[in-house]
């Protein structure tokens, strides 16, 4: 059947991704202008819901993206403080290691020096004390010396 629009009867009947279901309309035969003038404005009123629809979507596409994108970029950096606080973590470790190592190091070397210094003090105590007879048996020597040579010089003849 041909139209007033010059062309043939078509069912204009499409389904958009939206959900909208517009209905079969006939353009042919005796149907008025202002029947069809509505029908064109209804079908405009729901291709721009249809159309406001898809760019609500690609804007809140674009959103996501966008949020993701911002994700990710914390993320990163994020990854590179914690990179950067472990880096420096791990080397303060190493010197807190080698510090360790340094103060044991100096702890041998504080026992074996205490153990050296006990042992000569023990040592100076034990030569003291031989000092000490040493000196004792010197005067009791000098005593005897003294009273061999008063006797002696009483006597006239030291004798041993």
């Amino acid at each position: 059947e041909e139209s007033s629009l010059g062309g043939n009867t078509a069912d204009l009947s499409m389904e958009l991704g939206t959900g909208l279901m517009l209905p079969s309309i006939s353009t042919g035969g005796g149907g008025s202008d202002e029947a069809m003038r509505q029908e064109i404005l209804r079908l405009h009123q729901l291709l721009s819901d249809a159309l406001q629809k898809v760019a609500s979507q690609s804007a809140e596409q674009i959103q996501d993206k966008d949020l993701f994108l911002k994700v990710s970029t914390d993320l990163s950096k994020v990854q590179s403080e914690f990179e950067a606080v472990r880096r420096e973590r791990d080397d303060l470790t190493k010197k807190l290691e080698e510090k360790d190592k340094n103060i044991e190091k100096c702890v041998s070397q504080i026992d074996t020096l205490t153990a050296k210094l006990e042992r000569q003090r023990a040592d100076q105590a034990l030569m003291e004390a031989d000092l000490q007879q040493s000196e004792a048996d010197v005067d009791k020597l000098l005593i005897k010396i003294e009273d061999l040579e008063r006797y002696g010089e009483g006597s006239g003849s030291v004798t041993d």
